[in-house]
């Protein structure tokens, strides 16, 4: 099932998300507010439960929430991304970043399952404008994918070495918005960046910090 290692993925998304926040992982007491209740919600809140968070979500089909009513906050569909929260994840259909949706956000932060959650691309300028951190969706979903690579392996599937390679979602996203802020761009084509360079240089083989303009931190 690649919903499980997706939601993994998502979680150490998140995880990294805090860290940049807050200059801590730690879930506990934090407010992360899910958009759409399928399998990888389904998993990514166990996750998010067993580590302290307080969990609101919402889902259009309302017998998806009624399993979490005593774990979550249930709020409409409509509402979901109204919510004052620190991470706002979205994990249902693409395009739920726009112009009519940004101006409503109050959390510190997006990082979700969902594919193309921003409409267009300038949205991504839009949040850092309203100093919303972005977790590139790309990157952040990419467990499932990753494991179906791992499936594919000549030498046969191990799951833990799908996970392992997951884990670093985590350092990856880490890295993205700290070239974005070095950089002065959005965390969106930091990303691009990030993975242009990697594919040039060959992944993981990188030793020096990596600059894409001429920033003060390189005076």
């Amino acid at each position: 099932n690649p919903s499980k290692f997706t939601a993994w993925g998502v979680f150490k998304g998140i995880l990294a998300t805090l860290k940049k926040l807050y200059g801590s992982a730690s879930i506990k007491g934090k407010t992360i507010a899910i958009q759409g209740m399928g399998s990888v919600s389904h998993y990514l809140i166990e996750h998010l439960f067993w580590q302290g968070a307080d969990i609101i979500i919402s889902d259009i089909d309302e017998t998806k929430l009624k399993k979490f009513s005593n774990v979550a906050k249930i709020v409409k569909t409509e509402d979901i991304h109204k919510q004052k929260c620190d991470i706002f994840v979205p994990s249902a259909i693409g395009g739920t970043i726009n112009d009519e949706t940004i101006k409503d956000l109050q959390c510190k932060a997006i990082c979700g399952a969902a594919n193309n959650q921003l409409l267009e691309d300038r949205h991504a300028q839009a949040l850092k404008d309203k100093n919303i951190l972005y977790a590139p969706d790309f990157v952040v979903n990419a467990g499932g994918l990753i494991n179906v690579s791992f499936e594919l392996d000549f030498d046969g599937y191990c799951p833990i070495k799908s996970r392992n390679k997951i884990d670093n979602i985590y350092t990856s996203i880490l890295e993205i918005f700290k070239i974005a802020e070095q950089n002065d761009i959005t965390t969106n084509e930091a990303a691009i960046k990030l993975a242009q360079f990697k594919m040039k240089s060959g992944i993981g083989r990188r030793a020096d910090k990596l600059y894409f303009h001429h920033t003060k931190e390189n005076d």
